[in-house]
Order: C-alpha cells, then sequence, then structure tokens
C-alpha cells in the first residue's frame, strides 16, 4: 500500500492505495502540516493522532507540502513521519512538485497552483527548471484565495464597491470593520481567512464589481508570474487548487488574452498523483 500526502494552508488530504491496483483507495483529510509554523514535535503529533489511526500498512509514503522548498523544512517533515513509521520509506517534496506530476507527469508546461495560496514554475524532463518565488500573501501569492480576499477586503473597506454589495457582505458574515482588522492583523493564519471572505466573490461572481476583481487578480497572476517564464508557447499553462477550478471560465479567458493555452485544471492533485505514482514507480 502506498501512502500520499498533499498539505496545503486550509487542510492536507492523504489517500492510500492497492499498489496493484489505483482504484482500491481510502481518501480522508485532516489539518493543514506547516514545517515553517510547527515543530518536529507538533508535526509527529499529528501523525500518531490523525495519520496511524487511518491505515492498517504501508509500504510507502510521499508526501508533498506547503513550504516544504528548504532542506530543513523537509527534514522536519521527514523526522516526524520516521518516528511513526521507522521501517517505512518516505519521500518529503514541496507541493508545486504535487502539481508538477498531477498535471504534466513526464510531460512539459508551466504548472500553477491558485488555491488559499499561489505558486508557478516551469517544468521540463520531469524537472522544476525555473519557479518564480511565491512569497507569501503579503508580498505575492497573486490570484490566490488570499489575494482575491485581500482585494476584496480593500475595495470593501475604501468604499469602491456599491452600498448594496457592502450591505451583502456585513450581513452574509455577520462581521464588521473592526473584526475584519483583527483578523488580518492579530491573529494566526490572516491568508486562509482571507480566503474565507473571497467565497463572496464566488456567490456574486455575476456582479460586474465581483467579477472584475478576480478577472484584475488573474491578470496580475500572469503579469508577475508566467510572463516570467521563457518557454515555448505550444506548451500548456496548466492549474490545479480550488480557485482555479471554481473560476475556471475566468482564468480560461484571461490566458488567452495574454496568448497562453490551458489544457488542464484540477481541484486538486490528489487524483493526479496516485496515477503517476501507480504508472511511473
Amino acid at each position: 500500500m502506498t501512502l500520499i500526502a498533499v498539505s496545503g494552508s486550509t487542510n492536507t488530504k492523504w489517500a492510500l492505495f492497492d499498489n496493484n491496483n489505483v482504484q482500491k483507495n481510502k481518501v480522508f483529510y485532516t489539518r493543514s502540516i506547516n514545517p515553517l509554523l510547527m515543530n518536529r514535535v507538533e508535526i509527529a503529533r499529528i501523525i500518531k493522532k490523525e495519520i496511524v489511526p487511518n491505515i492498517s500498512e504501508v509500504d510507502k509514503i510521499y508526501y508533498y507540502g506547503v513550504d516544504c522548498n528548504s532542506e530543513k523544512a523537509r527534514a522536519e517533515i521527514f523526522t516526524a513521519f520516521s518516528q511513526n513509521f521507522p521501517a517505512i520509506d518516505c519521500e518529503v517534496r514541496s507541493e508545486l512538485h504535487a502539481a508538477c506530476y498531477s498535471l504534466f507527469g513526464k510531460s512539459d508546461g508551466v504548472a500553477c497552483i491558485l488555491g488559499t495560496t499561489s505558486n508557478s514554475c516551469f517544468y521540463e524532463a520531469g524537472d522544476i527548471k525555473y519557479n518564480v518565488p511565491s512569497l507569501g500573501y503579503i508580498l505575492g501569492n497573486e490570484g490566490s484565495g488570499s489575494y482575491l480576499g485581500r482585494h476584496l477586503v480593500s475595495d470593501l473597506l475604501k468604499n469602491h464597491l456599491s452600498d448594496t454589495l457592502k450591505q451583502k457582505f456585513f450581513d452574509e458574515y455577520q462581521t464588521s470593520q473592526k473584526e475584519i482588522i483583527e483578523n488580518i492583523y492579530r491573529k494566526p493564519y490572516a491568508d486562509v481567512y482571507l480566503a474565507y471572505l473571497s467565497e463572496f466573490l464566488k456567490r456574486h461572481i455575476d456582479e460586474p464589481e465581483c467579477y472584475n476583481i478576480v478577472y484584475d487578480c488573474f491578470c496580475k497572476f500572469f503579469d508577475r508570474n508566467i510572463v516570467m517564464y521563457d518557454f515555448p508557447k505550444h506548451l500548456p499553462v496548466n492549474f490545479v487548487g480550488s480557485i482555479a477550478y471554481h473560476y475556471k471560465d475566468i482564468l480560461e479567458n484571461v490566458a488567452c488574452e495574454y496568448g497562453y493555452w490551458i489544457d488542464k485544471i484540477e481541484e486538486n492533485s490528489l487524483s493526479g498523483l496516485m496515477n503517476y505514482h501507480f504508472e511511473h514507480h
């Protein structure tokens, strides 16, 4: 049995599947694991409490996680798994690798993540050749849920939205300007909170003001990320993530205007990863 995990900013998706039949699988979810915000003791505790009870046997573990770009971060995750599964081989890679393998397998192209956070890279010959850094929700994350939420809240509180939309927002979230500011500046996981607020845009996407926010944020993603890659234009720019999936029509329109084409948009990378590891390993 093979265990695969994809951990983002919101949660971790797990899949345990039969090495002889990928259709025989078990999928479950746990809280997000982030080596920049947690130490190895906390991570090992989550694995022991939430993962070990969900599996009976496993031969190989592939873990793909947010903020797993450095050797130190990957070592923290690896050590936490080793404490709970000492005799099992475990590989730890970044969330961006998960997107590449799921979207392209052994093919070439630009792989993008648009979920709570955003990221991208040029993927060629089975490896990440170049990556424009994400830089997090303060300096980057263009086009992500947190980025959409940030622009929505900014327009809302600076009175750039109609009175009708403003009232709908405060009615739906039962919140206030003071509470919004406190959640963003004084509480942890502000990016997740902003992504949660961005769901207002999806519910009211027929409103021109909401549509334009999403459209402009996607343009910013292409401006500051995709156009930075020097790659053959016959290769696709593919996406994985809830934001890309739920706004796929707008995303495809923006890509077309920039002269790129999208071959695949997946809500998450788990299914593609299972097929990738089943076929290639």
